[in-house]
């Protein structure tokens, strides 16, 4: 069962809706009815993502939507979403996905949580009746939608309008949003660390390269493609003045990197544990190495040295989807994984196979993610 099954099957569970999901017995037959609750939706409270769980009735019994005239795809839903005019031409991130729960097929409209609350229509929507009205804040209160004809309450829209400035957001949330923005990070050379110029809360980014003198500590990254022996050190992430994070990070006279994750598993029949090297795209480590790429590293050695031994995931489920890849095809997988030849270099036997594994999954990862269903 993947994640999005289990939050559904927990959400049925409960046999009631609440502030970010909602029941439907089948699917819309009148789109402004559709383009209301997607707005609620993408206006919840809850902050965080929202589900139309289609082929549940009200008290959470299921109903076969397999024959449904008016079933659509993640396709239709972008391409109805896109003939309408949103204030700032913000509109809400959906998609379609079919899960099956219990032996019964449902369909869950997945409404991103995002920060460009409180989304809007600049004109009117309006189908058999039904209007869907122009300037109108739209949102969802525990199991109920604000009406079409109403906007929602005073509270209700000043926290959408928080929401999207990140006025009640932590320190680390803030980071994760200004992260995203790396045009908006200047390097001060003299200091050696970065600023977020946009900011008046004094956000920096400090390399300990020249201060902490850390020796010289072996990593497999000195195997691979040109030999340039590596440093490590810490990069600090700084609020107000305080350290709020730290990352690791190793540099050479050609570039610098954070560290990425380094996952281990373990298959069944091997005693042995096999690691590789990886990223999850949008995450800290992942914005933070576009940062450091840009101003401390010389792309073409990068792009030799570096990224080909990595991998870079989408999401999680991508991730758990790779792994399991793996586990179920270990069989065949491993003989092509004993072609590798060892490196002459390297005496140590842990950073044998950690280059070996190196040089062997990102290669798997590439072909598998090109005929993956979902790509």
């Amino acid at each position: 069962m993947n994640d999005l099954e289990h939050i559904i099957s927990q959400l049925i569970a409960t046999k009631t809706e609440g502030g970010y999901w909602d029941f439907k017995r089948s699917w819309h037959e009148n789109n402004a009815d559709l383009l209301h609750d997607i707005i609620c939706m993408a206006n919840n409270i809850e902050n965080r993502d929202a589900y139309i769980i289609i082929g549940v009735t009200n008290s959470g019994e299921f109903n076969d939507i397999s024959t449904d005239k008016n079933r659509k795809k993640t396709e239709h839903l972008i391409s109805f979403l896109r003939t309408k005019r949103f204030v700032g031409q913000f509109r809400p991130i959906v998609k379609v996905e079919t899960i099956s729960i219990s032996e019964n097929n449902i369909d869950v409209i997945v409404i991103e949580n995002t920060t460009n609350t409180p989304y809007v229509l600049e004109d009117d929507f309006q189908e058999q009746g039904k209007v869907i009205r122009q300037g109108n804040i739209y949102t969802r209160i525990q199991d109920t939608n604000t009406p079409v004809n109403k906007t929602a309450d005073y509270d209700k829209v000043e926290k959408l309008w928080r929401k999207r400035f990140f006025l009640d957001a932590s320190p680390f949330e803030k980071l994760e949003y200004y992260l995203k923005d790396t045009h908006g990070w200047e390097m001060n050379s003299n200091q050696n660390e970065w600023y977020y110029k946009y900011s008046n809360e004094l956000f920096r980014i400090r390399d300990l390269f020249d201060v902490q003198k850390e020796e010289k500590t072996e990593t497999v990254w000195d195997y691979i493609g040109t030999y340039l022996p590596f440093l490590r050190h810490k990069l600090e992430i700084i609020w107000q003045n305080v350290v709020i994070k730290t990352f690791d990070i190793i540099s050479n006279c050609k570039y610098s990197t954070i560290m990425p994750d380094f996952p281990s598993l373990q298959f069944e029949g091997d005693t042995n544990a096999y690691c590789y090297w990886c990223f999850m795209k949008n995450s800290s480590k992942e914005l933070l190495q576009r940062i450091i790429e840009r101003d401390h590293s010389n792309p073409q050695i990068m792009d030799f040295d570096f990224y080909p031994n990595i991998i870079c995931f989408d999401n999680a489920n991508e991730k758990i989807d790779f792994e399991d890849y793996l586990r179920n095809n270990w069989g065949t997988l491993k003989k092509e994984f004993e072609k590798i030849e060892d490196s002459k270099d390297i005496t140590n036997r842990i950073f044998q196979n950690d280059y070996k594994c190196t040089m062997f999954f990102p290669k798997v990862f590439k072909p598998w993610k090109e005929q993956r269903p979902n790509n």
